[in-house]
């Protein structure tokens, strides 16, 4: 007959453990990726009372003595005299960050960690919070002491409080995606408080449906803490960081897949193997080694299958881009990867060819440089001399629509072929070591073809992923400064909601600001309005706030202008020119287009990444108005996190 109360106990005990290592990993990576932000500290806090519970939970079972398990159980009265704090500590970060510091709360955070210390030493050494209770295995509990109703109370109006707090957190939001997440934070919070306070005290009774109830209950209340702890952690993952929403999203999920979940895995089995030992008659040992081995290695193999699902779960409005950023990654081509690549083609040239040497040279930042060789390369060498160059240069233009079918002209001991980009601009010299007339027949010719197509397409790409490069290592001083500018806001900096919201509302805003530059709705309703820098040259200019935007946004603009004399063409200019042609002079696109010798098309992808651009700008500025008051609040008013650790 089955044991009803070993199976329920058995099933807790694994819910139980996965709850814990759940906790614990969440932590790691909250404490590792957002730790400079006080929401996160708020969140840790509360997973660290959360953890001393349940690690406790999964100890007194396997105590065997009355004295022990009171140990252990009054141990657990620090994690649970710690979470009213706790409570208080995360709504008031959240709150903080919202807009809306405030030192009475703020010291209340600190006295309410002062009263849980002293009602743990309550508990610990005294009897008046809790006094020891009953030890009836699988359930052990203490009994309620004199001041534990005062300590219900206290427990209940914190986490009330805590939500209160959360609601007008989001009250405060101003934007949707703001909105979104404490709203996702305000169901999940009440969960972890309701779920570890100390209900069994209240019942001393010991029956057999007694305790089949209390393991249902601690069992789908586990699972519920479970999915709680996630929805909080996706939320607070977002503060103190300022990537975009989906490297965030993605580096959360990617861990759970391959930390909690994998841990959470392994600790299952074990636990499971262990009480089927005796059943399959095998070692525990064997049994446990083995089995962990393989769902490890197979865990592995099944995170890579299903990953390509999650994502298209996680980023549903995202797929077109994410696969333009997942072939991207598969094409791309280091110093390293493109000289083995244009080996391989080399020799294969070289042997289709018929020839016993050949060198593949290309055209970086103005110079010519040997890429790939196969056999002696001083020949080829001679060659990339200026004056060899040059000449073999001159002969392939003068004579380009006669190489347009077979495009290997002879020069010494050896056939030269040009790589065009798609400019029809030279990027690449083939040189292979035959000289004509050449014996191949019409397959031999495409094979020819198809080599050099392959070596003109890797060459090419590798010139954009230069350009790639070399545009993402000039914004990264700019994206650290601006990281540093920003950092996380403390509670006295009252960073403007509009700057810590969604990056792409931000993005969206000043857009539509800079389409209707000389008036609209656009212009008169928009949300910038409200940006402090807005409202300070508002008021230092005595003039209207739609004004003072148009001002904020040329100041922006000339941000991005470079220094020296400007040009239409140069790179380093495209960026201003869009702006200042389109939004300020008010150009028609094909005009834009034909004095920056651009693509239409082209044209609007320089045009979204500079509006961004202007994005990044404004919140810089904004964050400028925020850094001089620094140090006067500091003063003021001291950090929360500081006073917590030591009263902790």
């Amino acid at each position: 007959m089955i044991d009803v109360t070993s199976l329920l106990v058995f099933a807790n005990e694994l819910v139980t453990a996965a709850t814990t290592i759940l906790a614990f990993s969440l932590a790691v990576y909250i404490l590792f990726n957002n730790f400079r932000s006080r929401v996160a500290w708020g969140f840790l806090a509360l997973l660290g009372s959360l953890l001393v519970v349940y690690v406790g939970d999964l100890v007194v079972p396997y105590v065997t003595s009355p004295d022990r398990a009171q140990r252990w159980l009054r141990l657990q009265w620090l994690g649970i005299s710690l979470m009213p704090a706790a409570y208080l500590h995360l709504s008031d970060a959240v709150l903080t960050t919202a807009g809306h510091p405030s030192l009475p709360r703020r010291t209340a955070v600190i006295g309410s960690y002062a009263l849980s210390a002293f009602l743990v030493a309550l508990a610990w050494f005294s009897d008046l919070v809790v006094r020891p209770g009953t030890y009836v295995p699988p359930i052990n509990q203490m009994a309620a002491g004199p001041l534990f109703s005062f300590f219900a109370a206290y427990y209940a109006f914190t986490v009330l409080y805590g939500t209160y707090t959360i609601y007008q957190a989001r009250q405060r939001s101003r934007t949707v995606a703001a909105k979104r997440r404490i709203t996702r934070m305000a169901f999940a919070f009440t969960v972890p408080g309701l779920a570890i306070f100390p209900y069994l005290i209240l019942t001393p009774q010991r029956t057999p449906p007694l305790v089949w109830g209390v393991f249902l209950v601690t069992l789908l209340g586990n699972l519920v803490v479970a999915l709680a702890l996630v929805v909080m952690a996706y939320t607070v993952a977002y503060y103190g960081v300022f990537t975009h929403d989906r490297v965030v999203k993605r580096n959360l999920v990617r861990f759970l897949l391959q930390g909690p979940a994998l841990a959470v895995g392994v600790v299952v089995l074990t636990l499971t193997l262990m009480r089927l030992d005796a059943v399959l008659g095998l070692p525990r040992t064997l049994l446990v080694t083995f089995g962990v081995a393989g769902f490890i290695v197979i865990g592995q193999g099944v995170l890579q299958v299903i990953m390509p699902w999650v994502h298209r779960l996680v980023y549903t409005q995202d797929r077109q881009e994410l696969d333009w950023l997942e072939e991207l990654e598969g094409r791309l081509l280091t110093s390293s990867d493109l000289h083995q690549y244009l080996t391989n083609v080399l020799m294969s040239l070289c042997e289709a060819m018929g020839a016993d040497r050949g060198f593949i040279a290309i055209a970086v930042e103005g110079t010519w440089r040997l890429q790939a060789a196969y056999g002696p390369v001083g020949e080829a060498l001679d060659i990339l001399t200026a004056r060899r160059l040059a000449e073999v240069l001159r002969r392939i233009l003068d004579n380009n629509a006669l190489l347009a079918e077979w495009p290997w002209v002879p020069d010494g001991p050896f056939l030269i072929a040009p790589l065009h980009a798609e400019d029809d601009g030279i990027i690449g010299l083939v040189g292979v070591g035959a000289q004509p007339p050449l014996t191949l027949d019409a397959s031999g010719k495409e094979r020819v073809q198809r080599l050099l197509e392959q070596a003109r397409a890797a060459v090419a790409d590798f010139y954009l992923q230069r350009q790639i490069f070399a545009l993402v290592q000039a914004t990264m001083p700019t994206i650290a400064r601006l990281q540093r500018v920003h950092g996380p806001v403390q509670a006295g900096q009252e960073m403007s909601p509009l700057v810590t919201g969604s990056e792409a509302d931000f993005v969206q805003w000043v857009r539509d600001a800079l389409r209707h530059f000389w008036g609209g709705p656009k212009l008169q309703e928009s949300p910038l309005l409200n940006l402090r820098v807005v409202a300070e040259e508002a008021e230092a200019q005595g003039t209207p706030r739609t004004r003072a935007l148009q001002q904020v946004l040329l100041r922006a603009i000339e941000r991005l202008r470079p220094e020296g004399q400007r040009q239409m063409t140069t790179s380093e200019w495209l960026l201003y020119n869009i702006l200042e042609l389109k939004f300020i002079q008010g150009k028609r696109v094909r005009e834009i287009a034909q004095r920056l010798a651009m693509s239409e098309s082209d044209l609007y992808r320089k045009q979204r990444v500079a509006i961004a651009e202007v994005a990044r700008i404004l919140r810089e500025m904004e964050a400028e108005r925020v850094l001089p008051r620094e140090s006067i609040l500091t003063e003021d008013t001291a950090p929360p996190s500081e006073s917590n650790g030591s009263s902790r």
